[in-house]
């Protein structure tokens, strides 16, 4: 796959994501405010599973929510994974897990190569665009270079969407 190429896969099964919905309806999910939040979205809810580089130390770690802080979450987070490895191929180390995020135009900076989005709720709209393309991932896999492709969402989010964003942020 090329560094400017998206791959828009074929549906999961919404039953797939059953389990993760309600272990996401119980569990509490970090609120950014308005000192920890890097996009400027005061109220967003995001966190990251498996191993990342420290922000500044760049020290590699597992998250403080991988298996000892939200076992059955990361659980249900690898049970996609897998789905995702088995039909792309797709190594990661790390997953976001996003709760009703919009994100303005960006890159990915410290991601390496592809990722892999894929929402889930009961939302419409917040669709992700990629160099000006829109997309919705609502159970559609996509595959794109975060690193090399501007990419945000739309700012019409209606409802509970909740993403997850597989990515290797180290080789």
């Amino acid at each position: 796959m090329a560094n400017n190429e998206v791959v828009v896969g074929e549906p999961l099964d919404a039953e797939l994501f059953n389990d993760m919905l309600t272990i996401l309806k119980k569990t509490q999910i970090m609120k950014r405010n308005k000192n920890s939040t890097r996009w400027g979205q005061i109220g967003a809810r995001f966190c990251t599973f498996g191993k990342t580089k420290g922000r500044y130390d760049g020290i590699l770690r597992d998250t403080s929510y991988t298996d000892r802080k939200k076992p059955k979450l990361s659980n249900e987070i690898n049970k996609i994974g897998a789905i995702l490895k088995d039909i792309y191929g797709f190594n990661y180390n790390a997953v976001h897990l996003n709760n009703n995020v919009t994100c303005p135009p960006h890159y990915d900076g410290k991601n390496v190569g592809n990722s892999i989005l894929i929402s889930f709720g009961d939302y419409t709209g917040g669709n992700i665009v990629i160099e000006g393309i829109m997309y919705d991932a609502y159970l559609t896999p996509i595959m794109f270079n975060g690193s090399q492709l501007k990419h945000w969402n739309t700012d019409d989010l209606q409802g509970n969407k909740y993403s997850l964003v597989f990515f290797c942020n180290f080789v």
